[in-house]
């Protein structure tokens, strides 16, 4: 990779991830549909942020994020479609590649990521013009290069505010991407709706902020 294989060593990475705390990519936890987990923490001030680095510096970093996450998950997918033929003496059985009218029967493995974005922390400054263009700046970054990566997202700890900014953001998505989206509150570990239904508490990572 160049050196590149730890986000750490992206460009600025060690200062963008002390400022936007997160973890890339967790290839080892994983949630109940077998997904990769990933952790966004959003308890910063995009202003603030912008007056240390600039947007440029920061989508550089969003971009090598991506494409690093995109070599796990092949990476991961290639292993478990090798323990596949091996299960089946390279006969695996054959699935439907897709829903067109011509399609082929094929199989093979196709990862998408479990992204859990904990919310806590999000002030009313979300609002603000310098917070919504960066919005906008990575969906539409996210939306049209990576459209397929995410399989679920989980949005834990969502405060008031959020309910009047996520209008704004469901405006910048397909209907497939909001269908995937999980929102809770604080209460997200012990609701009915608990996001123990789709990731074991032994998968959540306890780094960066104590999530659980």
């Amino acid at each position: 990779y160049g050196g590149m294989n730890c986000p750490m060593k992206f460009p600025k990475g060690e200062l963008i991830l002390k400022l936007v705390p997160q973890i890339v990519m967790l290839p080892y936890a994983i949630d109940q549909l077998d997904q990769p987990i990933c952790v966004e923490f959003y308890d910063f001030r995009p202003a603030e942020i912008f007056s240390i680095i600039s947007f440029e510096d920061y989508f550089i970093f969003l971009i090598y994020s991506m494409e690093y996450r995109a070599l796990i998950l092949e990476q991961i997918a290639e292993r478990r479609e090798r323990i596949l033929l091996r299960k089946y003496n390279n006969n695996p059985p054959l699935i439907v590649q897709s829903s067109c009218k011509n399609s082929e029967l094929g199989y093979g493995i196709i990862l998408r990521t479990c992204t859990v974005r904990n919310l806590k922390g999000l002030g009313f400054d979300c609002m603000s013009s310098t917070s919504q263009k960066f919005i906008k700046e990575v969906i539409g970054a996210v939306s049209s290069n990576y459209p397929e990566f995410v399989g679920k997202a989980h949005v834990v700890n969502a405060p008031y505010v959020f309910k009047l900014v996520w209008p704004f953001i469901k405006q910048l998505l397909e209907p497939i991407s909001i269908n995937k989206v999980q929102i809770y509150n604080s209460n997200y570990l012990s609701s009915s709706h608990s996001i123990f239904h789709h990731i074991h508490r032994e998968n959540l990572p306890k780094s960066l902020g104590e999530l659980i």
